[in-house]
């Protein structure tokens, strides 16, 4: 175990691309660069660990229903290889002889089964299908993405193949990480690296509770007032019976709006060769934003 950890900590893993690029639902780009420089592990608390050891034995009886359908034995397996200077490290949940196709399962669950039944694979699972492809060293490799509960009426999957400008983008992600890696080391031999897993500061003063039971009731004021004003609408659009209306208020009409561009979509699929440090330029500037989440 000792060994697995310390080969994890001195290599860039699959699991944790997602992270680095800043689309784990789990772990942020901080909170990854804390963990590399400190070796700090985060708690597993015993809700996840079912959680794991559920996902481990369903993907242990997933793996012959795929090996029966794609008439292949898969073996998990760990790969390492290094690509301009970046140590790359896969977990493969399950990898044939001729390295061509990877298994990567995921626990049954509704969000994920929707993305495998048309809605796509989201960055937070394709990071680590791009790495695994890359790491298995086969340009004609693909991965069966599976997620399942272990039987055979709850598994659904789909085949990932790389995408050019994603493995570039994966590429230059983990460049970007490893030079900000560096600094991130730098700082905490100072002494000055930020712990993004410190414990909140606890308030339960009079002048911290009196502003928190104000913005409460605010909140309540405004969500009633929208739901109020959300309602009212509806009823005015129903009594409209779908024609242009005008009140002594307000006026009431239809209006058709087409889709959006995705401009993000489009400019790499027109120009997926386009460095990303090339657009280092059109970043907006760093900002702080602040998120107030109820407890309760």
């Amino acid at each position: 175990m000792i060994k697995s950890q310390a080969l994890r900590r001195e290599h860039f893993t699959a699991s944790e691309a997602p992270a680095m690029m800043g689309d784990s639902p789990f772990t942020s780009r901080d909170q990854l660069i804390y963990q590399k420089v400190t070796g700090f592990t985060p708690v597993v608390t015993p809700q996840q660990q079912r959680r794991f050891d559920q996902g481990h034995a369903a993907e242990a009886a997933a793996r012959p229903i795929i090996e029966e359908q794609e008439m292949k034995t898969l073996f998990p397996v760990t790969g390492i290889c290094n690509v301009e200077g970046l140590p790359l490290l896969a977990s493969f949940d399950g990898l044939d002889l001729d390295r061509k196709l990877i298994f990567e399962h995921k626990l049954w669950n509704q969000k994920v089964v929707a993305q495998i039944e048309g809605e796509g694979i989201e960055p937070a699972y394709y990071w680590q299908l791009e790495q695994q492809l890359l790491v298995s060293g086969q340009q004609e490799a693909r991965a069966i993405f599976v997620c399942s509960d272990g039987t055979r009426e709850n598994l659904r999957w789909v085949y990932y193949e790389s995408h050019d400008y994603r493995r570039q983008e994966l590429i230059e992600g983990w460049q970007q990480f490893q030079a900000d890696l560096k600094q991130a080391k730098a700082l905490h031999e100072q002494g000055k690296l930020p712990n993004p897993y410190a414990e909140a500061v606890v308030r339960h003063d009079d002048t911290f509770q009196k502003a928190e039971q104000s913005y409460h009731l605010a909140l309540q004021t405004l969500n009633a007032a929208r739901a109020q004003a959300e309602k009212a609408k509806q009823d005015l659009i129903d009594l409209t019976g779908g024609a242009k209306t005008k009140g002594s208020q307000f006026q009431l009409y239809p209006t058709y709006r087409k889709g959006n561009v995705k401009w993000q979509d489009a400019f790499k699929a027109m120009l997926p060769k386009v460095p990303m440090k090339d657009l280092e330029q059109f970043k907006g500037k760093p900002s702080t934003v602040w998120t107030v989440k109820p407890l309760n």
